[in-house]
This record gives structure tokens, C-alpha cells and sequence, in this order.
């Protein structure tokens, strides 16, 4: 197990995510969540927060925000950097969902639903959807009208692309390679 901070706060985002994706979230605790984890309660206590909510909103805002790369956001210098960036998101994207594969059936069970998962689901896409908007206009991709939808269906696509290579053959390197440059092509016509 992890002895340091950062080792610790990813294990524990881990074992949580584990066990909603296995159990639901109404068997969370501090104690389940910490024998998981191998950490004790009151590191719990004081890093994540005192309650269960506290739990869920962590693992989901700790992967949320990896997955929706809202600290590591596409150039808008040029329309071919942003597409560069966007790409490479994707790629991201694919490595995350390899290394972390609860994620997006936790992604995929929870969105939409008024749970605290759901919400702080719809927080993270709320604003990965407004940046993203913003982006459009800024590296010339997309008019202002149109830039939100434009942004919801590249989102789309990521989410789609990433889900068939996790759950299909596309998880072999020439296949998820072609998916990439197919995306990339799809982005130039935009």
C-alpha cells in the first residue's frame, strides 16, 4: 500500500469507486473504505471529510476531473494545436480508462441520477461542456451559437470511443489506433 499523501488519496479514490461499482453507495463507510484502502478512519476523517458523501464526492471529483482533463485543457492558439490537443486528450483518455476500468461503468451507471455520484457527475460536465464551448470559439472551430452543441457531441464521441475500447476488440493497439485518426479526421471537417 502507498505511504505517501498522493498514494494515499488515489488509493483510496480507487477503493472507493471499487466498491460503489460492486456494492452501491449505500454500503460506503469511513471503515469499509479504509480497511480497503489501507489507511485508517480518522486519515479519512481528516483528508476526505467526516462523512459518506464526503467519500463519494472525492472519488468522483478525483476521477471526474482526470477524465474530463479540466486541469490539462487543448491550446486554442490555432485550430491545428486545439485538434493536436484534442487528440492526444482522447488518447488520454483511453490510458485512464485502461488503468482505472471502473470508471466509466461508474460513469455510465451513475450520470443522470439525482444521487450525490449523479451531481457531482453533472458539476464536472457542466463545466468540461463550458470550457469547452469557450475553446471552440477561441481556436476557430465553432461559432458561438453553435460551439455548446459541437462540444456535446465531441464529449460524446470521447465517451464512445473510449467505451467500445474498454468493451469490445477495439482494445487491441491497431484498432483503437484507427478509432484515433478516424476521430482526428472527423475533428477537420468541424
Amino acid at each position: 500500500m502507498a505511504r505517501d499523501k498522493g498514494g494515499k488519496m488515489e488509493q483510496v479514490a480507487e477503493q472507493t469507486a471499487r466498491l460503489v461499482l460492486q456494492y452501491g453507495m449505500d454500503v460506503i463507510t469511513h471503515a469499509r473504505v479504509a480497511r480497503a484502502s489501507g489507511v485508517s478512519r480518522p486519515w479519512l476523517y481528516k483528508y476526505i471529510g467526516g462523512e459518506r458523501q464526503d467519500l463519494i464526492t472525492f472519488m468522483a471529483t478525483h476521477f471526474g476531473m482526470r477524465l474530463a482533463e479540466l486541469d490539462q485543457r487543448p491550446r486554442t492558439e490555432s485550430r491545428a494545436l486545439w485538434i493536436d490537443d484534442t487528440v492526444e486528450g482522447l488518447r488520454t483518455m483511453a490510458r485512464l480508462a485502461n488503468d482505472a476500468p471502473w470508471v466509466l461503468p461508474l460513469y455510465f451507471r451513475y450520470v443522470g441520477s439525482d444521487g450525490p455520484l449523479g451531481k457531482c457527475i453533472q458539476e464536472i460536465e457542466t463545466r468540461y461542456l463550458d470550457l469547452s464551448s469557450r475553446e471552440l470559439v477561441r481556436a476557430g472551430v465553432s461559432d458561438r451559437p453553435r460551439a455548446r452543441l459541437t462540444a456535446e457531441l465531441i464529449h460524446a464521441a470521447r465517451l464512445g470511443i473510449v467505451h467500445r475500447h474498454l468493451t469490445t476488440g477495439m482494445a487491441a493497439d491497431p484498432a483503437l489506433s484507427e478509432a484515433v485518426a478516424t476521430f482526428r479526421r472527423w475533428l477537420d471537417t468541424l
